[in-house]
């Protein structure tokens, strides 16, 4: 518990990475203390939260976020849903990298509402619920210029993942593999 408290009071602190071995052995007051230090870090630009296996259960208590956050990277954690805290206080978030074990067009739609998002990159390793339009549920991702969509196992044979015309504004498709795509609704070349 000390080390969390002095965790919160380093407040020039820049870059952070955090590892879970995917065991139950955070209890959850642990877990509650970490991430209310991680919400008082509000100089801090870097997250990356790596876990091996399911993550859901690691954030559940993390209410509060830093604001100043510009790049999380939680790439090695497989959430079954977009984290509430991740959503449009996040002002300043420029690259995000997520992986889901399934996605839907309205949890896209919420990270679409990012102001500053220039980068995505998503893993979708299970199923999606329905088709996944980008660019549909609200969210346009108004700065996003570099969109990397990974498929992996049955998802790539089951998945229809669209985009709605004209959106993302300001993307070019610079890395879309056709094998993890099984079917595209509107062709890529609208952007």
């Amino acid at each position: 518990m000390d080390f969390f408290k002095a965790l919160g009071e380093q407040t020039n602190l820049r870059d952070l990475r955090l590892y879970f071995d995917g065991k139950e052995s955070s209890t959850a007051s642990n877990l509650d203390s970490l991430w209310f230090s991680v919400g008082k870090l509000q100089n801090l630009r870097y997250l990356g939260i790596y876990s091996l296996g399911f993550a859901d259960g690691l954030m559940g208590s993390l209410s509060r976020f830093p604001r100043s956050i510009e790049i999380l990277d939680m790439q090695t954690c497989c959430l079954s849903q977009v984290p509430r805290w991740i959503n449009v206080a996040l002002i300043n978030l420029h690259h995000l990298h997520l992986s889901m074990s399934e996605a839907s067009t309205d949890e896209v739609g919420v990270l679409g509402e990012l102001p500053s998002l220039v980068s995505f990159e998503l893993q979708l390793k299970l199923k999606s619920k329905g088709t996944i339009m980008f660019g549909g549920g609200g969210g346009s991702f108004p700065a996003l210029e570099h969109l990397l969509l990974s498929c992996v196992g049955d998802v790539a044979s089951q998945s229809l993942l669209g985009f709605q015309a004209g959106k993302p504004h300001k993307c070019t498709p610079t890395s879309l593999p056709s094998y993890s795509i099984a079917r595209v609704i509107d062709p890529l070349s609208e952007f």
